[in-house]
């Protein structure tokens, strides 16, 4: 078939193993190179920090995305993970306004159920006779 369309599949593989052993040749080269301190050139300093941040922020980009997950499917509804975050302070601070508010009502409602904070009607006491 080759044969027919006028292609000769020798020099095209000749020329592709050679592309492929020129492209062997330059990585073993640079790594020879990059063995040798005195040989390092600024670029590779630059490439090498870059890396180091590139795979730190990997890393932590992948445990906050899991934390992420894991937030918004489970650890929302669990008390001890919300007090960790501050979440539960407005909703404590919230229920212990309305509990004492419900306190002053009930104290209210039972002084005025028993006669105290009524103003005293004339000639009645409680105490020493004037």
């Amino acid at each position: 078939m080759c044969a027919a369309s006028g292609l000769n599949p020798a020099p095209v593989m000749k020329s592709a193993l050679q592309l492929v052993q020129g492209f062997v040749r330059a990585v073993e080269a640079d790594a020879v190179r990059r063995a040798d301190q005195t040989q390092r050139t600024p670029l590779d300093v630059v490439v090498a920090i870059l890396a180091l941040i590139s795979a730190t922020a990997l890393v932590l980009g992948c445990i906050a995305f899991g934390w992420w997950v894991l937030w918004r499917s489970t650890l929302h509804k669990i008390g001890v993970f919300r007090d960790l975050m501050g979440l539960n302070r407005v909703a404590k601070a919230n229920a212990k306004r309305r509990a004492e508010a419900e306190i002053r009502a009930l104290k209210n409602q039972l002084s005025q159920q028993h006669g105290f904070g009524q103003p005293q009607a004339a000639g009645y006491s409680y105490g020493k006779e004037d």
